[in-house]
Parts: C-alpha cells; structure tokens; sequence
C-alpha cells in the first residue's frame, strides 16, 4: 500500500466501503482513459497523408502519426483492461478486499498511463498547430500550449498536492519532476503515520501489519 497512495489511504477504510472507494479509483481511470480515447480516435483512424505534404513538414507528419498511434494503443488498452479489473473487483467480498487493496500499487500503472497520453494529445495539437498555422501564430500556438502545461504542472504539484495530499505528491513529484520539497515529504511521512494507526484502530494491528508487508493471505475478521 505504500506503493500507492491511493490504496494506503484505502486500506484504512471499513471493510464494507472498500469495495465501493476501489470501484469508483478504477471506473474514474477508466472513465477518463475513455474519454481521451474518444479524442484521438478520429486522428488515429484518418492518419496525415504525409506523402502530400510539403517535404519540409514530412518529419512532423510522420511524428504526428507516430505519437498518435501510440496514444490510440496506450488509451484502447487502458480503457478495456481497466473494465476487466472492475468485472474482477465486482465479485470480490468484504473478507478478501483488503487484500485487492494492499495490492492496488499495481493500479498505478494505468493511473500513471493517463498522464502519458494527455501530454501526448498536447504533442499532437502542437503539432497540428504548427502545420496549420502561420506567422507569429505558430509560435503563439506552441507557446500557450507549453505555458498553459507548465502552469498546471507547477500548481498541481506545489499548491494542490502540497497543501492537501502530500501523501499522493511525494510519489507524483518524484515521477514528474524528480524532486521532493522537504515540507512535502514530512507532511507526507505524518500522514502515512496517521492513515497505518487509523487501519489498525478499524482492523486491528495483525491485519495491516500483513497488507503492509504484502502476505497473500489476511485475516477475515
């Protein structure tokens, strides 16, 4: 669980509402790579025709195609194997769903996939942006892309996971930015502190003591 934030946090919620909060991570990553699919399907299905391009804008074409393809793969993937992981979680019962959740660091990675394709969706409307556009416009276009990016990045990571999950920003920090504030990561150590004493005061000091060392088997009661 200490893999993933989410799921720690999880594993200190009753049994009974476990299921439901792990239903509503899975059907919001789902939901959301679906979306992003419904965005990049049309571009991926009627790719550029690069051959008729201008030869000196073949290389964004091909990249376009490329970062497309990928982006398509990547959202098609995490759209329909997100469904089967909630087929599974719907016939799990309250005496095994703390195990699904001290393994729900595996889950990250298609949380983490839809950070992938929204920066490859950024890359693709640049791209299309610097084909289509011209004079300053270009630039411009790149540029509020890149800005409007950088902003959301920066408060995202410094203002909202900061003040409010800093549990959840150490492990986005490190990813995206490599670097955790001091602050942060003793928010973050005083909150895991507090979430593993709650999960022990709600299940008992046994039963978190083997989700956090990952057995396989925990106790029903």
């Amino acid at each position: 669980p200490l893999f993933s934030p989410t799921g720690m946090g999880m594993i200190a919620i009753p049994r009974e509402d476990a299921q439901d909060r792990m239903m509503q991570w899975v059907c919001s990553v789902n939901l959301v790579s679906a979306l992003l699919l419904s965005g990049v399907a049309g571009s991926a299905l009627a790719p550029l025709d690069v051959a008729a391009m201008d030869p000196a804008d073949a290389t964004l074409g091909n990249v376009f195609n490329a970062v497309t393809a990928a982006n398509l793969a990547i959202t098609t993937c995490n759209t329909v194997f997100t469904v089967y992981v909630m087929f599974a979680l719907a016939g799990e019962t309250q005496s095994s769903v703390l195990r699904v959740v001290a393994s729900s660091g595996c889950m990250v990675f298609y949380e983490v996939s839809t950070f992938f394709v929204s920066i490859m969706l950024l890359i693709m409307c640049s791209i299309q942006m610097w084909l289509r556009c011209t004079g300053w416009f270009k630039h411009g276009s790149v540029l509020i892309i890149a800005v409007v990016f950088c902003v959301f990045v920066y408060h995202f990571n410094f203002i909202v996971l900061s003040r409010m999950f800093p549990v959840n920003g150490i492990h986005w920090m490190k990813f995206a930015l490599g670097m955790v504030p001091r602050a942060m990561m003793e928010a973050a150590q005083r909150q895991s502190v507090s979430k593993i004493m709650e999960a022990g005061a709600v299940h008992g000091e046994e039963v978190v003591r083997a989700a956090i060392e990952g057995l396989p088997e925990l106790s029903p009661d």
